[in-house]
């Protein structure tokens, strides 16, 4: 009877531990909250710096609660009045400032040749304080210092601020800060024509017919605002972007309005490039955006219209959810929300105030995108760069928020740090995140292509060294596409990931082929096949891939298009208006020569979009734009109008902790044009060439200016090329590299020079004393940047012979000859001519 109980008993344990098994197995992941706490967003409580040149108030410094990488953290520089001493001006705002650390760093080397305190401040009339710090040795004439300068309050609580010091003896800065003063000021009051008129260029290469962008070729009345009468709200803050002995450049920032009682607000950027000569100015370059800030009492109800006024941002920065009739949509840093039936407008997001009393909170270094919202109207969206206010304030990094429309909250879902200025992220961000209806976060950081699980909370690295250039979004399907590998001789094949889904297929290359990704059209992608034998290697280490046949592919990897044409190949494609424009040569008995290019239709629609973005033109503002509602969507008032919706209080730990590779970021370069950063890759001749197009120059990743427009000198000498270092047995290509090592202090044996016989470029990054860059494609003219530093430059004449080009004047060119060490003179016109027959090939080093 007892062992009948006893196995009743088992049976029912297992049946009932079997029963909760298959009961918990079959439960879907859920998260619960018992309780929702809401709360508005805290204001900003960190103090601002503004660095001092005299009694003049530049470059305002934004405080950093993180260590990032500094070297880079902005464009501006600070041009110091003498070489030991740092002035600059703090404004507390409330907080109690008992101490102020610095820190100076030489940019080349990164090694700390300052540092100290001072508790020494003067209260000025405003309640700012102000400071100076006398640096332990004198700055060199014309180097650049990383200036690090952290603020602690009574509590202990650091605040950390950063510029680029730079100390240029008898410069210019402030005749040419004067002169902007002057333009700017002239620019609204319309009082003063020769402040103006004398300095721009009007060439009839603008069009004049809109405020939102001008330069300094516009017509004056653009640039003086028209029929428009415009006031400044606030006072312009003041950048410098570059400073030499007569040359200077400044970005100048201000918040502006219309003046009457229907007002519309500006946020306007200003650049400037000033050279003074012999007591004269001249305008180099002036470039004005305007964007307007969102009024939501601008609505015209008549035509069902959102407007967005002043503009040069109409791409589609909205989603719609048609059948519940709202739409979403980002202006000036600011999310909106527009629900139809109920009629109601709300900012979902912003960083700014309710006035512009407080610059803080207009701070542009940021901005917001939405990534996919869903058929009850919630949303998903990232705020991304630097966080003006809020429990992140101070920080740099990607916040992720889900906006719940019923329940009018937002809640944020993940929060990613970044050590890295918003500027270097900012196209990556933009260009790839997405968040799938599965709950799966994508976004790329560094070249790797991440999924972040919100469910699981789970970091997964879905493709790693994956350059912007190899891979593509396709947003219209939800798809990226990307290389196997970055360096397309090594590509074998294509994975195209549905986002959705998580599901992969390859496309994959034959044997001894590659394929690389060319681009995309109408949601279709665009790919190269090549063999690798008919990949050109140049001695500068750089490969012209020859493509032998050209597809167009849908998402699924089914062949759409196929472009293949006997002894003919294509070099490079461009997609215009859904035409594939295909750049071309033909292979005939080994010789390579350019042919007409040819096109391939593509044939995929483009969406038609139920949001359009309209025109109007008018004699007063010129060109505005409008957000038109969709069809069936009709306004009969002006919308209710909320300005703030409350955030979820999170008492969890959200941040995704990620490990970082510097391998990603060392060969890295950036261009600055117009004093902002404008792209980065891996080429730096890309970004040189970038760079002066647009009046800039380029950093590498540790903040040093390796190229910049202006700075050649009429004439110059490179140092000196031991010739007594020429080896019979050197073939010419190694015999310049030989040489060139000996002008950076380098002697190099022959077992090195010849090792694994590698490529010129190869060769130099073994020696990691020298900091080599490759410059093929960069015009002779700005290559000669490198002889007035003093760095020789490697040039092929042709495919076998290099020379070294060791000096320039204005009428010549000086060559060395590697092999005998004589140098000749050649014509400037006559240099270029052979350079750019052998392909632009040219070799030096960052000093």
């Amino acid at each position: 009877m007892i062992q009948k109980i006893i196995y009743r008993l088992i049976i029912s344990i297992l049946i009932f531990i079997i029963s909760a098994g298959y009961f918990i197995g079959s439960m879907k992941e859920t998260s619960y909250t018992d309780e929702i706490e809401l709360t508005e967003m805290s204001g900003a409580s960190f103090p601002t710096v503004f660095m001092l040149r005299g009694n003049t108030r530049i470059n305002l410094l934004h405080g950093h609660s993180q260590e990032i990488e500094s070297l880079v953290t902005g464009e501006e520089i600070t041009p110091l009045e003498n070489s030991k001493n740092v002035d600059f001006l703090i404004n507390p705002y409330g907080n109690v400032i008992v101490r102020a650390e610095y820190e100076v760093k030489d940019k080349a080397d990164n090694l700390v040749v300052s540092s100290g305190e001072t508790e020494q401040f003067k209260r000025e009339d405003d309640g700012s304080l102000s400071a100076s710090v006398k640096l332990e040795s004198e700055l060199v004439f014309d180097t650049e210092y990383m200036f690090k300068l952290r603020l602690v309050d009574e509590d202990g609580r650091k605040f950390i601020f950063f510029t680029t010091l730079k100390f240029t003896r008898n410069d210019m800065f402030a005749e040419n800060y004067s002169f902007v003063k002057r333009f700017s000021e002239a620019s609204i009051s319309k009082k003063d024509e020769k402040a103006i008129a004398p300095y721009i260029e009007t060439d009839g290469s603008m069009d004049n017919s809109s405020f939102s962008y001008s330069n300094i070729h516009s017509s004056y009345n653009v640039i003086t605002w028209k029929n428009l009468k415009i006031e400044r709200l606030t006072e312009p803050l003041v950048a410098v972007t570059e400073n030499t002995s007569n040359v200077s450049s400044f970005v100048c920032k201000y918040i502006a309005a219309t003046t009457g009682e229907s007002r519309n607000y500006y946020n306007v950027r200003e650049y400037y490039r000033v050279n003074r000569l012999e007591k004269t100015s001249y305008l180099l370059a002036f470039e004005r955006k305007v964007e307007e800030i969102y009024n939501p009492e601008k609505t015209s109800v008549s035509r069902s219209q959102l407007k967005l006024g002043i503009t040069s941002k109409t791409d589609n920065s909205f989603v719609l959810n048609k059948a519940g009739g709202q739409i979403a949509f980002v202006r000036e840093r600011e999310l909106w929300y527009y629900k139809s039936a109920e009629n109601k407008l709300k900012r979902i997001f912003s960083f700014r105030g309710e006035d512009f009393s407080d610059e803080r909170s207009y701070f542009d270094n940021h901005n917001v995108k939405i990534l996919r919202m869903e058929e009850g109207g919630d949303f998903y969206f990232i705020v991304y760069g630097y966080m003006n206010r809020g429990v992140y304030e101070g920080k740099t990094g990607i916040a992720l928020y889900r906006y719940f429309s019923t329940e009018d909250r937002i809640e944020e879902q993940a929060y990613i740090p970044v050590d890295i200025p918003a500027k270097l992220f900012e196209g990556t961000i933009t260009e790839f995140s997405y968040v799938s209806s599965e709950n799966f976060f994508y976004f790329s950081l560094d070249d790797n292509l991440y999924s972040y699980s919100l469910v699981k909370r789970k970091l997964e690295v879905i493709a790693e060294d994956i350059s912007k250039d190899s891979y593509i979004t396709l947003a219209e399907n939800n798809h990226i596409v990307w290389q196997e590998k970055s360096y397309v001789p090594e590509s074998e094949k294509l994975i195209i990931m549905d986002l959705e889904t998580r599901q992969k297929t390859e496309i994959k290359a034959e044997s001894g082929s590659a394929v690389a990704i060319l681009g995309k059209a109408g949601g279709n992608i665009i790919y190269g096949i090549a063999d690798k034998k008919d990949m050109i290697y140049g001695k500068d280490g750089n490969v012209k891939i020859l493509y032998k046949s050209i597809i167009v592919s849908d998402v699924f990897g089914e062949a759409l298009k196929t472009y293949k044409k006997k002894n003919v190949y294509t070099t490079g494609v461009e997609v215009v208006n859904g035409t594939i424009e295909l750049e071309r040569v033909r292979k005939k008995d080994g010789v390579i020569s350019r042919i007409k290019n040819d096109q391939i239709l593509n044939n995929a629609t483009a969406s038609r979009e139920e949001v359009m973005v309209v025109e109007r033109r008018t004699d007063k503002y010129l060109t505005e734009y409008y957000l038109t509602l969709p069809y069936g969507l009709k306004l009969e008032e002006l919308p209710e109008i909320s300005l703030s919706v409350p955030n979820t209080v999170i008492k969890r730990d959200i941040s995704v902790k990620m490990e970082r590779s510097e391998e990603n970021r060392a060969d890295r370069y950036f261009a600055v044009v117009y004093g902002e950063f404008a792209a980065s890759s891996s080429k730096a001749a890309d970004m040189i060439e970038l760079a002066d197009e647009g009046m800039g120059y380029v950093l590498d990743y540790s903040g040093k200016v390796i190229w910049s427009r202006g700075r050649t000198k009429l004439s110059a000498r490179a140092d000196d090329v031991d010739t007594d270092y020429i080896y019979e047995e050197d073939d010419s290509l190694h015999s310049a590299v030989r040489l060139f090592l000996t002008s950076q202090g380098v002697y190099i044996s022959t077992e090195e020079l010849m090792k694994d016989n590698a490529d010129m470029v190869e060769i130099l990054k073994s020696q990691t004393e020298v900091k080599s860059i490759s410059l093929s494609g960069v015009s002779l003219e700005n290559v000669l940047y490198y002889i007035s530093l003093g760095s020789p430059v490697i040039a092929l004449k042709d495919e076998n012979i290099a020379v070294l080009i060791t000096g320039y004047s204005p009428q010549n060119i000086e060559i060395t000859d590697v092999k005998s060490g004589a140098k000749s003179l050649l014509g400037r016109e006559d240099a270029k001519k052979i350079f750019e027959a052998a392909g632009n090939v040219f070799i030096s080093a960052i000093n």
